[in-house]
């Protein structure tokens, strides 16, 4: 049953952190206001974040733009911050992230509030992206994982939301809530991890929510030395942390196989990334033997697992999983067998 906000707090406040927007912003907002909310119930932000041709004038010019709120920042200071300066001035029960360059398709705010109001177990969730543009080389398809089970599994190894598709339940999210500004390339991927350390789960709906706009000019391209820098230091304290969670064996199974699925991820070193992983990566005391021999097996039976396999390979995730189930199982038991894993297509 819905709810309806005090009146004086809007239902949603849209964050939309901006630079040198001023050719896509006015798209972006139209299709805000496409969400499914209406006028009272919707605040939208706008952080001009020191761009080069101040987007002051161009929402000024725009009748879609009336009711927005803008900050403008002297000189740029990067996302994380510009996300954080909007969503001190966010008033609404839920935040929903937008990026300025990217389109939110027709209904979808209210789709998603909707499936938060009877998930009561999650903080936040994001939905499947179309993408558009340039190519830039990263190889994205859009899709991402669904379950909550499934997004912390792909943790390790990949980011598993589209940070302009989600929405936040804030009080849910509480002081968890903000962007690092450290992080110049992921801050919303050490947000997801963050919010997973503290308990606050999300999940993908299965159906595209948002736009998004490939080009080669995004930050993740333009400094992709810092990227993979900032990347790898996050997957391994994803992996560190499902590592001492019950059931940590399992998503790593999980992991691993998405690890090894596209050529993208095999550009760029994610092969030799979660093999040191593997290598370094210790259970909680009471699974350390365990551990051990399937850090083993693993090592052993990489380089047979092709990068060009995909999850659809559903033998091997399912044997994946199955073996590591077994194995913690025969742990608790006390049994002294040994269960062989043999790769599979």
């Amino acid at each position: 049953m819905h709810v309806a906000p005090p009146s004086n707090q809007p239902l949603v406040s849209v964050i939309m952190p901006a630079f040198d927007a001023q050719d896509t912003i006015i798209e972006a907002l139209v299709s805000v206001r496409e969400g499914g909310i209406g006028s009272d119930d919707l605040q939208i932000v706008v952080v001009d974040d020191g761009s080069t041709t101040p987007l002051r004038d161009v929402l000024a010019r725009s009748p879609e733009a009336a009711g927005v709120e803008l900050i403008t920042l002297p000189f740029n200071h990067g996302v994380a911050t510009a996300g954080n300066v909007a969503l001190r001035q966010a008033k609404g029960r839920y935040v929903a992230r937008m990026d300025a360059d990217d389109i939110s398709l027709p209904g979808r705010l209210a789709r998603q509030i909707a499936f938060l109001e009877a998930r009561p177990d999650l903080a936040f969730c994001g939905t499947q992206a179309q993408l558009f543009g340039e190519a830039d080389g990263w190889g994205r398809d859009g899709k991402v994982p669904t379950s909550k089970q499934s997004c912390i599994a792909a943790l390790p190894i990949m980011c598993p939301f589209y940070n302009p598709s989600v929405v936040f339940h804030r009080a849910r999210c509480g002081s968890s809530l903000f962007y690092d500004p450290g992080m110049m390339t992921s801050d919303d991927y050490e947000l997801w991890v963050r919010l997973f350390e503290n308990g606050k789960l999300g999940e993908n709906l299965d159906w595209a929510g948002i736009k998004y706009r490939i080009h080669p000019d995004q930050m993740t391209s333009r400094l992709r030395a810092k990227f993979v820098v900032d990347d790898v230091r996050i997957k391994a304290r994803a992996l560190a942390k499902i590592l001492q969670d019950d059931g940590g064996l399992e998503h790593l199974a999980i992991a691993v196989v998405l690890a090894l699925q596209t050529g993208m991820r095999k550009k760029l070193g994610y092969r030799s990334a979660i093999r040191d992983l593997l290598q370094r990566a210790m259970a909680m005391p009471e699974y350390r033997a365990e551990w051990s021999i399937t850090r083993d097996t693993l090592l052993r039976n990489f380089a047979a697992v092709q990068a060009e396999q995909s999850v659809s390979t559903t033998n091997l995730v399912a044997e994946l999983v199955l073996w590591f189930g077994r194995m913690t199982a025969d742990a608790r038991a006390g049994a002294e067998r040994t269960v062989h894993f043999q790769p599979g297509g």
